[in-house]
């Protein structure tokens, strides 16, 4: 059985960008100054995709619309925290930069969804 939001190409892309985010920290020493940072950058790489698949299930499209800003706003948080570790030597400016260009992607797939939402006709509710 396949689920609805899995039929989106936005939510493999944010899965990928997730598990991206996920492996490039999981090199990273998780001592007492930056742990909550890296557990934080993590969650908010994988509410991406949780955002995405929420706004597959909502029944209104002011609904929708909210679910897939509040995917970009996990998407912005994540790439701050991320610029935070690159600032801090934490990962280098080179997996920072490959990770942000793969973001963009994201983030416009986001904005074009917003877009259809906001021009397409009314939703019915079931």
């Amino acid at each position: 059985m396949e689920y609805i939001y899995e039929r989106l190409e936005a939510w493999h892309d944010a899965i990928d960008f997730a598990n991206q985010v996920i492996t490039l920290l999981s090199g990273t020493s998780r001592d007492l100054k930056n742990r909550d940072l890296l557990e934080r950058a993590e969650e908010s790489s994988a509410n991406i995709a949780v955002a995405i698949s929420r706004a597959k299930c909502s029944r209104t499209r002011d609904d929708i619309i909210q679910q897939l800003y509040l995917s970009r706003r996990s998407l912005y948080e994540t790439m701050t925290l991320l610029e935070i570790f690159r600032k801090n030597r934490w990962i280098s400016k080179r997996q920072y930069e490959t990770i942000k260009e793969e973001s963009k992607g994201i983030s416009s797939s986001l904005v074009n969804m917003m877009r259809g939402m906001m021009l397409s006709p009314t939703l019915k509710t079931a």
